[in-house]
């Protein structure tokens, strides 16, 4: 490197996510890029030097499943974010994306609920390429990708969220145009209203359109119970086995906590992954957060919230108990026409009429989360060499106050870390499903080595600890000193700067980088 250095990373511990060495090393920025990577103490010139001593220097977090699609235009900062060291979040995810409008905003705010949690303010798009266009003017502490989500496009090209079939041309050409924008890929949510009504001919037609971009299917599977994951899972491998698309299953648990039935999930995965490309993410709890309707019967919240919210509410209350979760195990984390409900659990005294109630007074718009996996299975997860980390948060400030975050908003990476370490993983390993692997699946790269892209966490390993609750979701994580965006500082010394360097990753034959 023959130009001045305009940031060194001085006497840090590079870890090498791909080959799985840890080595002193200084490294040279410039331009945005790793300039060079040094011997400790080599002579060079650097108009600014960052003191790493005793600390690990690993490629930025990539979380590959994040709700941010309008969070981070109102939080351009993306506190939640970087304070846990992800320098790359991938949104539109379970289907759900801001875009194409299904007529207007606020019936596109209805498809997409769980996505709903900030007032974006004025909507500047219409389609794919002009969302991705906002995001990508918009100012932002990390890079961010997008998916297009099937659920929503699926509404737009029927006029009609509840519509039970679409005009197949119609869906394809919208799902080709987005590709083309530059999205990364598409994403299913099958569990919800609308994306849950595709038959397997639509499904299989959206994967051929997929495969054929060489782009990436996220699924968010039909069921995650025990007793309904397995056929889930099959059809989504299905899908990869009929078309060859490249597939991600989107936050791999089961509910419920039959013993070993986790393992013959993950078994039968692995056995589709020899001759299959399939992989999946997950995030280290134990709770999901997710609209209250889809703890109805499939059926009934087929039709979307505000068809749910105006039936009895006897029939809401059954159907909510018939869900098999403990009333104990739910939390409200969003009801904006009730906000006083929001984070609490159900009264005790008639628990399902309660969180019926509060569908109705809702218009059916209420988030919740519920605890349902097991400590077994979540340390099976963080064993499993092919599930990446992922979040399913949002970027959030500390002054958000619209909805009761997740912990894993802010908490998923420190918190998944320090539990790969407690497993028996070493520190590549662990930041390796971090890091490099979640870049891979869409496409983009997540390493230390001359010319690539300088996005990096600089953390203690001792003092990595996440700190978000349920109580307190808004704990920013400790043991961070530095993350760099693009070479620039967004965090420094554990304190978040002004720099907001973040840029749009598009699909490279999209024009993307």
């Amino acid at each position: 490197m023959s130009s001045e250095a305009e940031l060194l990373l001085q006497g840090g511990t590079l870890v090498d996510v791909v080959d799985g060495g840890l080595r002193a090393a200084d490294i040279a920025l410039v331009g945005g890029r790793i300039g060079a990577i040094l011997p400790p103490g080599s002579p060079l010139q650097a108009r600014r030097t960052l003191d790493c001593t005793g600390l690990l220097v690993s490629p930025g977090f990539v979380d590959i499943h994040t709700h941010s699609d309008l969070s981070r235009l109102v939080y351009e900062g993306q506190e939640s974010r970087i304070t846990q060291g992800i320098t790359t979040e991938i949104v539109g995810n379970c289907g759900m994306t801001p875009a194409p409008l299904v007529g207007t905003a606020e019936r596109t705010r209805e498809v997409i609920g769980p996505v709903d949690v900030v007032d974006a303010g004025r909507w500047e798009w219409t389609d794919a390429r002009s969302w991705l266009d906002t995001l990508e003017r918009s100012p932002g502490a990390t890079h961010v990708g997008a998916l297009i989500g099937h659920g929503t496009l699926r509404a737009a090209v029927a006029h009609d969220a509840s519509a039970t079939s679409v005009d197949r041309r119609d869906l394809i050409g919208a799902v080709r145009r987005a590709l083309d924008a530059g999205c990364l890929g598409v994403s299913l949510g099958l569990m919800y209203a609308p994306g849950q009504a595709a038959d397997p001919e639509e499904l299989r037609a959206v994967a051929e359109a997929v495969r054929t971009a060489d782009a990436l299917l996220a699924v968010h599977l039909r069921s995650y119970s025990e007793g309904g994951v397995f056929d889930a899972v099959d059809e989504a491998l299905g899908l990869a086995e009929s078309t060859g698309v490249r597939l991600q299953l989107s936050h791999l648990r089961m509910i419920g906590d039959d013993v070993g039935r986790y393992d013959d999930v993950l078994a039968r995965i692995e056995t589709a992954r020899r001759s299959l490309d399939v992989a999946a993410d997950a995030y280290p709890y134990l709770s999901g957060h997710t609209t209250l309707v889809q703890l109805l019967p499939s059926a009934m919240r087929a039709a979307g919230e505000r068809a749910c919210a105006v039936l009895p509410v006897a029939k809401i209350a059954e159907g909510l108990e018939r869900s098999g979760f403990a009333p104990d195990a739910i939390t409200v984390m969003k009801a904006r026409a009730t906000p006083e409900a929001v984070g609490r659990r159900p009264d005790p005294g008639d628990p399902w009429s309660w969180l019926a109630g509060l569908l109705k007074e809702n218009d059916g718009a209420v988030d919740v989360a519920v605890v349902g996996s097991t400590e077994a299975n979540l340390e099976t997860a963080m064993r499993t060499p092919w599930i990446s980390i992922a979040s399913d948060g949002a970027a959030l400030a500390s002054t958000h106050t619209e909805s009761a975050a997740h912990p894993r908003s802010w908490g998923t990476f420190p918190r998944a870390y320090r539990l790969m370490r407690t497993v028996g993983l070493t520190p590549a390993q662990a930041l390796r499903r971090c890091t490099h692997d979640p870049a891979m699946r869409v496409g983009s790269r997540a390493v230390i080595e001359e010319g690539a892209r300088a996005d990096l966490v600089v953390f203690d390993e001792a003092a990595l600890r996440d700190h978000a609750t349920d109580a307190a979701p808004a704990a920013p994580a400790t043991g961070i000193a530095h993350v760099v965006v693009g070479g620039q500082p967004v965090i420094e010394h554990a304190v978040q700067t002004a720099a907001r360097p973040g840029r749009m990753i598009r699909r490279r034959s999209a024009g993307g980088r």
